[in-house]
């Protein structure tokens, strides 16, 4: 029973800050972004994040959609996270979709008084999985071959101002 009661309060403890919902928004390594997060536990919390940008050049649009889940290895503002999507880039003469993975890390750092304004400032990364049609080699009248491939492998920096509720 002791070990019951131990694993509910490490898994539903007492959240990362003073309250345990935040909404955070700013810009990271290619456009904006809005994130819902609420910390399950001391050193676990869940998001849910979407990016939009549009540049004039390479990429013309780009939207992701994740769910994330961080992990708060020393219970206080480092943080590490992984997300899953779906992860859409459109451009000039090329452009994919397909199932998204964003590891990131960084530091969530109270202004003032805790629970009130928090700076999040991290490192981000999106690739999307996708499959692509390979027409190459192809007899006229065959089924397109599907491969997995990677695509747009984006490294940024990601700086979101944000509020405890």
């Amino acid at each position: 029973m002791k070990k019951i009661f131990l694993l509910v309060l490490i898994l539903f403890g007492p959240g990362v800050f003073a309250e345990n919902n935040i909404l955070l928004l700013g810009i990271n390594g290619y456009g904006v972004t809005a994130v819902y997060e609420r910390a399950v536990s001391e050193k676990i919390s869940i998001a849910s994040e979407i990016d939009a940008s549009m540049f004039y050049g390479f990429m013309t649009s780009v939207l992701f959609g994740t769910v994330r889940g961080g992990f708060y290895p020393f219970a206080g503002s480092f943080y590490m996270d992984m997300g899953i999507g779906y992860g859409y880039s459109a451009g000039i003469s090329l452009w994919t979709h397909g199932v998204l993975l964003s590891p990131g890390a960084g530091w969530k750092i109270d202004i003032g008084k805790k629970g009130g304004f928090i700076l999040d400032i991290g490192l981000c990364s999106d690739w999307i999985f996708r499959l692509t049609n390979d027409s190459e080699n192809q007899t006229a009248g065959a089924e397109p071959v599907y491969h997995p491939k990677i695509w747009s492998p984006v490294l940024g920096i990601k700086v979101l101002l944000g509020f405890t509720f």
